[in-house]
């Protein structure tokens, strides 16, 4: 390589390469190098930085480019169009426009997971007989389906459905059956409405009805002999869905002046002529604490189904008694903290737990991850 140093046009050819860069300090492969109409800025070896005849840089590491970064008052003092730096005040990249600072939206898009418990409305219980003297007869309101899952991929900046399903209304007059409760939905994973109860029309058995956890069967008196015959339950529609795993149980069967609790996530419902009966709930510790949700109605406990845990209402129970109305559903998300955007609708109640945010919807609204 030549050297060649003039008064009038400094040093010249001394092109160089990455490799060898023609202007370099003690490393030998860092440094800056000349090409036709181009230069760069090599290091190890390699052509960091290039600068083409169009004035075109390009930046050639897989790495990234760190901006200069300030406060809102560091901002500098005589801007020029197309400045850009990011605002640590405002937390965002901006660009000076030649009147203004504006603001560079983003978006994140990266995909993270979250843990998510979705449970449907519990059925509604069926109400007892005028005929016969009543007696035990109302079927129970299964559970609300009961869904649950953890690590699921959510998208950044996609916004996510979540829909409450509502409690099943009670078998409101002698011999009605309860109402089948509403289901609940988070994205693709849909928790099916719990099975209502049969009411029951003092005479013969009548069979629950299906849903997430099937509702119980109403007993008969008159004209079924002890032993006789029996109603059925209704059966568990709760499958998998949309990647949760759904559990499910089907309702209690009936006879003579007895009858079947609800279903629940955690047992299926028993023929009882007590305040027993409803199939156990399954327990879930999401929000941080343990809770009990979809539990069975019981045959004649004489409550409505827990609001926001998808318990099924129980039976009618006495000459003419009404039954009593499912829980309302619920869906819970637990969001690591770091990545939770903030961003809802329909007011879900936001906790903490850990290093996990928790939002409960009781009602139906939006999540955007």
């Amino acid at each position: 390589m030549t050297l060649i140093l003039s008064g009038t046009d400094g040093l010249s050819d001394i092109d160089g390469s990455a490799a060898t860069p023609a202007v370099r300090g003690t490393d030998a492969n860092t440094g800056i190098f000349f090409g036709a109409d181009t230069v760069g800025i090599a290091t190890g070896g390699t052509a960091a930085i290039t600068v083409n005849s169009s004035q075109n840089t390009v930046f050639n590491s897989t790495g990234a480019i760190t901006l200069s970064s300030g406060t809102t008052a560091q901002r500098p003092g005589s801007p020029t169009v197309g400045m850009i730096r990011y605002n640590t005040s405002k937390t965002k990249y901006e660009v000076y426009s030649g009147s203004s600072w504006l603001d560079i939206n983003t978006t994140n898009t990266e995909p993270y997971n979250i843990d998510c418990l979705v449970v449907a409305g519990g059925g509604g219980g069926g109400a007892d007989s005028t005929s016969g003297g009543g007696g035990w007869k109302g079927g129970a309101g299964g559970a609300g389906g009961y869904l649950e899952q953890s690590t699921r991929s959510v998208n950044g900046g996609t916004a996510y459905t979540i829909t409450v399903g509502a409690g099943g209304s009670a078998g409101a007059s002698a011999g009605a059956s309860g109402g089948v409760g509403g289901n609940s939905v988070f994205d693709t994973s849909t928790a099916l409405g719990g099975g209502a109860g049969a009411g029951s029309n003092g005479t013969t058995v009548a069979n629950g009805n299906s849903g997430g956890s099937g509702g119980g069967a109403a007993g008969g008196l008159n004209g079924v002999p002890v032993g006789g015959s029996t109603g059925t339950g209704g059966s568990a529609t709760q499958g998998n869905s949309g990647g949760a795993t759904g559990y499910g149980n089907a309702g209690g069967t009936s006879g003579y002046a007895t009858a079947g609790g609800g279903g629940g996530a955690g047992g299926a419902g028993s023929n009882q002529v007590s305040s027993a009966g409803g199939g156990a709930g399954r327990a879930n510790s999401i929000s941080g604490s343990s809770v009990t949700y979809a539990v069975g109605g019981a045959v004649a406990g004489g409550v409505a189904g827990t609001t926001n845990r998808g318990n099924g209402g129980s039976g009618g129970s006495g000459n003419g008694a009404v039954g009593y109305a499912g829980g309302s559903g619920v869906v819970v998300l637990s969001i690591p903290t770091a990545n939770y955007s903030g961003t809802t609708t329909g007011s879900p109640t936001v906790t903490t737990s850990g290093s996990n945010t928790i939002l409960t919807f009781t009602g139906s609204g939006t999540y955007t991850a």
